[in-house]
């Protein structure tokens, strides 16, 4: 009972988590060039078109991933990886570590 309880408690999690970040997927896709102008390019990584397609599809495939539970790890790490970069463009444009500022990426 106590394990079954605990798989529903994780696949709710995924669904919830999943279906957010796959909102904020397609919304970089909608706007893809504000989103590298905006974002990347104040981090000055290169190639900052390129990068934002690979944000956007990592949030939507890795959701898609955890939802389903098929390589729900995989998924996780790719949105793990897109969170990080949001976390530290977050540090650099705010000028250091706003708690406020993070709170909202999370």
């Amino acid at each position: 009972m106590q394990v079954m309880a605990r798989s529903l408690g994780f696949l709710l999690l995924r669904v919830c988590v999943g279906s957010v970040l796959i909102h904020h997927g397609y919304d970089k896709l909608a706007d893809i060039q504000g989103f590298a102008e905006s974002v990347v390019k104040p981090l000055h990584l290169p190639f900052p078109v390129l990068l934002s397609y690979v944000a956007a599809y990592s949030e939507i495939i890795g959701s898609w991933l955890m939802i389903f539970g098929l390589g729900a790890r995989l998924g996780g790490l790719a949105v793990v990886g897109t969170i990080s970069v949001a976390i530290y463009h977050s540090i650099i444009v705010t000028g250091g570590f706003n708690i406020y500022a993070l709170e909202l990426l999370i």
